[in-house]
């Protein structure tokens, strides 16, 4: 399940996150946050929750996470940043809409 809740990932941070909590609970708090532009579900076995985190890049996500998931009593089990691939570079640098792409 992916909720997009501004549509520019290219400006985005990314996170993959992982909780030991309910995602009935979790989703909607987390997609509550200033930071949070979009939440992506990713499966898992257990009782923990994973998923990959889109934040805008000027605001705190790591601070606003930490308050909201002690206040839920919800253990942080992984939080990593994501790197672009190659391919995911290419591509934004391929189609951007200004036309200025990689030639020299």
């Amino acid at each position: 399940m992916d909720h997009d809740l501004s549509g520019n990932d290219a400006k985005d941070k990314r996170f993959h996150l992982c909780v030991a909590a309910d995602k009935e609970k979790l989703i909607p708090a987390i997609r509550s946050l200033p930071s949070v532009t979009r939440v992506k579900l990713l499966p898992v076995q257990g009782d923990s929750c994973a998923m990959n985190v889109f934040t805008k890049r000027d605001l705190p996500f790591e601070h606003e996470l930490f308050g909201l998931l002690s206040g839920l009593q919800a253990p942080i089990l992984e939080l990593s940043p994501m790197k672009d691939s190659i391919e995911e570079v290419f591509m934004r640098i391929t189609s951007s809409k200004n036309g200025t792409g990689a030639s020299s």
